[in-house]
Formats: structure tokens, sequence, C-alpha cells
């Protein structure tokens, strides 16, 4: 059976089998697709095991790159009541792909591979599904703002709001709009929405 070219697990099997006169046995060249090194492996070692002990070492990723990772799973574990953890994750049964979960260098890995950057956030596109490689993006901190599930606001509601904010305070518009006093404040300070005019 031909296995070049063959994933199991994180496992890429690059050449072989060979015989090992020792062990009586077939090996065969791999690569760990998380490192990317090489090694010499009997057939059984690569199906039992995920990849080499690499997986336990993190990359030389940014500290708010780490912090992003466990912000990420402390969300969807509800761990967050204040910042949304429990209305917006856990209790919408939002969470972190096994892969993602389980291999943090998977995760930094696909971050650095698909556009991170320092000023970027991360950003789910479909906020019904959890966090994969699929559904994760990186954006600015103004496209993250309108893909929120409560953001309601639509170009004829900013208008209002900018008409609403020279007779109410913040507070009532944000009421009135059912909306954070955050986001009126970003809108009233043209942060956000900036190339609506009343």
């Amino acid at each position: 059976m031909d296995l070049i070219n063959t994933k199991i697990n994180f496992w890429l099997i690059l050449d072989g089998p060979f015989r090992n006169e020792k062990k009586r046995a077939l090996f065969y060249v791999v690569e760990c697709t998380l490192c990317n090194k090489k090694y010499h492996r009997f057939l059984y070692e690569i199906k039992k095991t995920l990849s080499c002990r690499c997986r336990h070492a993190l990359p030389n990723v940014s500290s708010r790159l780490q912090n992003i990772y466990n912000l990420m799973k402390q969300r969807c574990k509800g761990n967050m009541p204040f910042n949304g953890g429990l209305k917006y994750y856990k209790d919408k049964n939002i969470d972190v792909c096994q892969e993602w979960k389980n291999y943090p260098r998977v995760f930094y890995k696909w971050a650095l591979d698909n556009g991170y950057e320092e000023h970027l956030s991360l950003d789910r596109i479909d906020n019904n599904l959890g966090y994969c490689s699929e559904n994760c993006r990186w954006v600015d901190k103004y496209t993250q703002a309108r893909n929120r599930d409560f953001t309601v606001l639509n170009e004829e509601i900013v208008k209002n709001i900018k008409k609403d904010l020279s007779i109410m305070k913040q507070i009532d518009i944000a009421r009135k709009y059912n909306i954070s006093a955050s986001l009126v404040s970003q809108i009233k300070k043209n942060k956000i929405w900036v190339n609506v005019c009343i």
C-alpha cells in the first residue's frame, strides 16, 4: 500500500516503507506538520501518536497573540460573564475547535499564516458558529464592531442617532436603540460610521 503524501493525524508520510532489520518492521520517513521536523517512524507509531512532542512547545509568538488565544478559550467556557461570555458564547454553544483547543501551536501557525498583525482582532465570520480556521479571520476593530449579534445599525438608524446626539444624552440614545453607550460614543467621535452624514 502506497502511503506517500498521506496525512495521518499531524504526520505527513514522505518516503518509505523501509525495513528495519532489528525489529523486522517497516518504517517511514515522516514530517510533523506542526513543526516541519522529519523523523523515522513505524506505522503503528504514526497511527498511535498525533505528532512529535512539539505540540507542547509554543512557537515564537507575541504575548498579544497568546493573550488572544487564552481569552478566546475563556470566553467559550463562560468564564467572562462581564464580557458577554455567558450570553454570547456559552449559552449559544460557541466553542473552540478541538484542534485549536488542544494544540495552541496549530492556532498560532494558522494565525501567522492567515494575516495576523498586531493591530488586528480575531473575528468569527458567522457569529452562530465557533472558532475554527474556516470561520475566523483577522480584521480591524471597525469591521469587527459591525460583525456582532447585537449590532442592529444601518445608515438610517445612524443618521437618527447623529440627530439625537444634539438633543439627548448618550445613555438615553443607547437605551432608545438598544445598543451600548460605548457604541454611541464611537459614533459621536466619528470612529465608526464616518461616512454617514445628517
